[in-house]
C-alpha cells in the first residue's frame, strides 16, 4: 500500500499547489515539458495523438522557449481536433524540466499520469496496453515496460525494462532505472509523493521513481516496447556528469534515507544498497568536497572486524594514500551494519 508522504518531506518547490484528488475517470494526462525543441516536440505530440487509446489530454509546459514553440503548437493543433483528445499549452519562465513537470502535474485532470520528454516518443499502443493492465490489477500503482534508444525508430536499440523481482527500492538504489516514459502511474501514486525536485539538474527521474518505491507503490513490469529514448546532439540532461552528477546522486540518497527513516521501512538489504555508492565513489566525493574520510572517525578497525559485507579491496583508479583507502573501508563497513536509528549519510558528511 502506498503511503502519503507529509509535505515537509517533499523537495523544496516553487509549485504553489500539487495534484488534486479529483480526476476524470479513464483519462490519461500526458505531460510534456519542453524548452527550445519545437521540431522534436512535434514528433512527441504526434506520438501522443497517434495513440490507440482515448481519452487523452496532452499538457505541454513551455519552459521559457524562444524558438517559436508556441506558434508551432498552435499550427500543429489547428488540424487535429478530435473527440477524446485535447492539447493544453502552458507557458512559464525558464525554471527547468522538473518545475515544468510539476506545473503540468498540477494541471492534469487524468486518472493516469504519463510523463514524456519532448525529445522522446511513445509507441502507438503504449497507453492502451498499460491502462488495460492497471484496470485488471487495482493493487498495482505503476506499470512499466521496455524501450528503445537511438536517433530515430529505424535502427534503435532495444532496452529491456528493469526487473521488479524482489525489492524495487533495492533495484532502483542500484542505479537501474527506465526512461520516464516507460512508466504509467495512477494519479494516487503521483499525489502521494509530492513534486519533482527542482533542485536537481540530472538524475531527476531516478529520484522520482525511487521516492515512489520507498513510499510503498506497487510496480509491475509488462513486456513490450513503450517508446523511443532519442539520442541527439542537442542539450540533454542525461549527458550531465562529473561533479554535478555526483552531488545530485548523494542529494537523492540522503533524501531516500530520510524517507525510509520516516516510514520505518528499513531492511538490511536496503541498508547495504544505500551504502554501496560510498564504497564505489568515496574519492570523487572527497575531491568535490561533499564528504571527507578522516582516518579517526570514532570507530576503530577492531570494533568492526568481522562485519559483513566486507568492503571492496579494489581501490579506485586514482592516486591516493593507503590511510585514505583504509578509512573509506572502515566507513563503508560501519554504514552497512549500523543500527537503524543512526543515519547512513548525514553523519559525518557535509554538502
Amino acid at each position: 500500500m502506498i503511503h502519503y508522504i507529509p509535505p515537509h518531506l517533499w523537495p523544496t518547490t516553487t509549485t504553489d499547489t500539487w495534484i488534486e484528488d479529483g480526476y476524470k475517470a479513464g483519462l490519461v494526462s500526458v505531460i510534456i515539458p519542453t524548452h527550445n525543441r519545437r521540431q522534436m516536440l512535434v514528433k512527441a505530440l504526434e506520438s501522443a495523438f497517434g495513440q490507440t487509446y482515448r481519452p487523452v489530454e496532452v499538457i505541454v509546459v513551455d519552459d521559457g522557449s524562444t524558438d517559436g514553440t508556441e506558434n508551432s503548437i498552435a499550427d500543429w493543433t489547428a488540424g487535429r481536433s478530435e473527440n477524446g483528445f485535447r492539447v493544453c499549452y502552458q507557458y512559464q519562465d525558464n525554471r527547468g524540466a522538473r518545475c515544468a513537470r510539476n506545473t503540468g502535474s498540477s494541471l492534469a485532470r487524468g486518472e493516469y499520469i504519463q510523463y514524456l520528454d519532448s525529445d522522446d516518443e511513445l509507441t502507438r499502443d503504449k497507453l492502451s496496453q498499460h491502462v488495460q493492465f492497471l484496470r485488471a490489477r487495482p493493487e498495482v500503482d505503476v506499470v512499466y515496460g521496455d524501450s528503445t534508444t537511438g536517433r530515430d525508430t529505424a535502427g534503435a536499440r532495444f532496452v529491456r525494462g528493469i526487473s521488479n523481482a524482489g525489492d524495487m527500492v533495492v533495484t532502483l538504489l542500484g542505479r537501474q532505472f527506465n526512461p520516464n516514459f516507460a512508466y504509467l502511474c495512477r494519479r494516487r501514486a503521483v499525489a502521494a509523493i509530492g513534486p519533482w525536485d527542482p533542485g536537481l539538474i540530472c538524475l531527476d527521474d531516478w529520484d522520482y521513481f525511487l521516492r515512489m518505491a520507498i513510499a510503498g507503490a506497487c510496480f509491475q513490469y509488462e513486456a513490450g516496447e513503450t517508446g523511443l529514448y532519442r539520442r541527439h546532439p542537442g542539450p540533454c540532461i542525461s549527458r550531465i556528469g562529473g561533479q554535478p552528477s555526483i552531488r545530485n546522486c548523494f542529494r537523492i540518497l540522503e533524501r531516500a534515507e530520510a524517507w525510509m527513516n520516516a516510514l520505518n521501512c528499513w531492511s538490511q538489504e536496503r541498508r547495504e544498497a544505500l551504502s554501496a555508492p560510498l564504497s564505489r565513489h568515496w574519492l570523487p566525493l572527497a575531491q568535490v568536497g561533499f564528504v571527507s574520510f578522516p582516518l579517526s572517525h570514532g570507530t576503530s578497525e577492531t570494533s568492526i572486524s568481522g562485519c559483513s559485507p566486507a568492503p571492496s579491496d579494489k581501490a579506485p583508479a586514482y592516486s591516493c594514500s593507503r590511510s585514505r583507502r583504509e578509512s573509506a573501508a572502515i566507513r563503508y563497513r560501519t554504514l552497512c551494519v549500523r543500527p537503524s536509528n543512526r543515519p547512513l549519510i548525514q553523519r559525518g558528511f557535509v554538502c
